[in-house]
């Protein structure tokens, strides 16, 4: 290291090229994102689909509608779960995919 060069500047530059040595991801960590988000506009769909169906077989009186409600109110909080899943995995997925590359970055300044 020569007296001009900061070590800061010295660190940023190797972080520098350790990012630029590593593959792009820059696709999948959009894909990643949009099927995130796609899961939690499932669980909002599904909850209010379920909480309007509830709302709905209650105030009727006929117990066919009320039974067509009701399965419309489980496939709401089916739609809900499989949106919760959707979601974990992907932002999960994002989670540690960026704690791996910690873990490598730091293995690679050793």
């Amino acid at each position: 290291m020569t007296e001009s060069q900061d070590p800061t500047d010295l660190a940023a530059d190797k972080a520098k090229e350790f990012a630029d040595s590593l593959p792009s991801a820059s696709n999948q960590t959009g894909r990643q994102g949009t099927y995130a988000r796609l899961g939690v506009i499932m669980m909002v769909i599904g909850l209010g689909l379920s909480i309007v169906a509830t709302v709905l077989s209650q105030a009727s009186d006929n117990p066919l509608d009320q039974a067509t409600q009701i399965s419309l109110g489980i496939t709401g909080l089916t739609l809900a779960c499989v949106g919760g899943v959707v979601f974990l995995r992907y932002s999960l997925g994002q989670l540690l995919r960026f704690w791996l590359l910690r873990v490598v970055a730091e293995k690679h300044d050793e």
